[in-house]
């Protein structure tokens, strides 16, 4: 079994934009949020490739609850730490009308 710490857990939201310039005020067209955080996607990578992984690590909130529930769907081990707070999110902009 490998044991996958991930001592800084998030939530990593895309928000899907078209036209995104700063200073205006930008509708998001779709939050696509999902468990993140660099040990959380070793696991995933060792999950898909059928090695037994289990993760571990700290979290907490409702952040927290909805990454042990992602996980729970993907069927993969975990035994984290609770804590008092909220566990990050980190935010990705993509603008659909970029070529970039």
């Amino acid at each position: 079994m490998i044991l996958a710490v991930n001592l800084n857990a998030s939530i990593d939201k895309a928000y899907t934009v078209e036209n995104f310039k700063p200073g205006t005020v930008t509708r998001v067209k779709e939050v696509i949020p999902t468990a993140g955080g660099k040990g959380l996607n070793v696991a995933r990578v060792l999950n898909a490739l059928n090695q037994t992984v289990n993760v571990t690590g700290f979290i907490g909130g409702f952040s927290g609850a909805f990454i042990e529930q992602q996980l729970k769907e993907q069927k993969m081990p975990f035994e984290f730490i609770h804590v008092n707070g909220e566990t990050r999110s980190c935010i990705n902009i993509i603008d659909l009308s970029s070529n970039i």
